[in-house]
């Protein structure tokens, strides 16, 4: 009887441990929401703020957004000095996160099922979802997600569309506020000849399946096709928001292209070069141990910094943004500059207290004025594993301007 009793007690055991696994890994969303008031708009300031595990998206000046393998979610306010609690996070599983982009409105995870999931970052509920098309099939943006929230794959923004890549190369456009599906194109050739960037109000289709290779530019709003101009091989979108998002040029090996707010090219025969960033109508790089600036479209020179002196060998332009142009020299120190003028604004050294060991950038990402800074390990490479490429715990520098 004895023996019965714990054969059963045995069984019993066993079902409540297979019914507890079955809740907890059945798959499934969960989405938390804290219940406290979220957190209002910052001011920037030149220094660093603090050391962030995961590479964050701003919506705003109030709060960050950060993606990993089966989650998204949202800390603040943004001037915090090290990771916080979420005010938001949706879980999903077994379906990895392969994409996160966002607006001061909005932020839109691409999962590999598949699913988009808007989410309303003021109250952290879901806002909408649809079917995206399966593109990337498996989170691929490692330790920080820098690669997820930065250049996300099959993923982009343009204005109040969202734009949404299948395996096969097709697109489907979203309106960010509703979920309403706006457009559907499918192509007849190969995906991978083709690559797409967004710009103000447009969505452009990179297409090297024939020759001569062309730019395709369609309203993001109704897909329709409004330009078509030659793609040299080493043409580069410049002036982006985040990625290749929001571009506001092209630069090319002849000259390029200026992009207005209303999504006209203009022949800008300037931006041109190896590793140019543009800044408004100028184009930055380096040159003879200086930060210069010239106009896209008459060449003029505007700028060079700094006034005395040169800068480092192995002084990198990291990312420029409206009114601002960001330099990180070998020892890790940041510079801000003004845009126009190459004023600094700031400069420290790129560092926490007593925390100071040798780096370089990685993913680099600006807005509002800060800066998320992914450190990665001097003589580092991809192909590595994440203890020999980044930077240690934590990896990501969070800085102002």
């Amino acid at each position: 009887m004895r023996r019965n009793r714990l054969v059963a007690g045995a069984v019993a055991a066993l079902l409540v441990t297979v019914f507890a696994a079955v809740r907890v890994f059945a798959p499934g969303d969960t989405l938390d929401r804290i219940r406290g008031p979220f957190p209002p708009p910052v001011a920037v300031e030149g220094r660093v703020y603090g050391e962030l595990m995961h590479a964050p998206l701003l919506v705003g000046t109030r709060m960050r957004v950060y993606g990993a393998q089966n989650r998204v979610w949202a800390d603040g306010p943004l001037d915090m000095d090290a990771p916080a609690s979420a005010l938001w996070a949706l879980r999903r599983w077994p379906a990895q996160l392969v994409g996160v982009v966002a607006d001061d409105r909005v932020v839109v995870s691409k999962w590999s099922d598949g699913e988009l999931v808007a989410i309303d970052p003021d109250t952290g509920r879901i806002a909408w979802r649809a079917e995206g098309g399966v593109d990337a099939t498996a989170y691929a943006g490692r330790r920080t997600g820098a690669g997820t929230v930065y250049e996300p794959p099959g993923l982009y923004l343009a204005s109040a569309t969202v734009i949404s890549t299948q395996q096969d190369g097709e697109l489907t456009a979203f309106d960010t506020g509703t979920g309403k599906p706006l457009w559907h194109k499918p192509f007849s050739d190969r995906p991978e000849c083709r690559s797409l960037f967004t710009v103000p109000r447009e969505v452009v289709v990179v297409d090297r399946c024939g020759q001569p290779s062309t730019m395709d530019v369609y309203l993001a709003a109704d897909g329709h096709r409004v330009n078509r101009l030659p793609a040299p091989q080493s043409m580069q979108p410049v002036g982006c928001t985040v990625g290749r998002q929001g571009c506001t040029g092209v630069a090319g090996p002849g000259g390029g292209w200026l992009i207005g707010e209303d999504g006209g090219f203009a022949p800008a025969p300037y931006l041109t070069g190896p590793g140019v960033r543009l800044a408004g109508d100028l184009v930055v790089h380096l040159l003879d141990g200086h930060v210069v600036a010239h106009d896209a479209r008459t060449g003029a020179p505007a700028w060079s910094w700094p006034g005395s002196g040169t800068v480092p060998a192995g002084t990198q332009i990291v990312a420029t943004e409206p009114g601002l142009v960001h330099v990180v020299t070998p020892d890790g120190n940041l510079f801000n500059l003004e845009s126009q003028t190459g004023l600094e604004r700031s400069g420290y050294p790129a560092n926490v207290i007593n925390g100071h060991k040798p780096w370089v950038p990685g993913h680099v990402y600006a807005a509002n004025g800060f800066v998320a800074i992914e450190r990665l390990l001097p003589g580092g490479r991809p192909d590595q594993k994440d203890s020999q490429y980044y930077y240690p715990f934590p990896t990501v520098l969070l800085t102002g301007s």
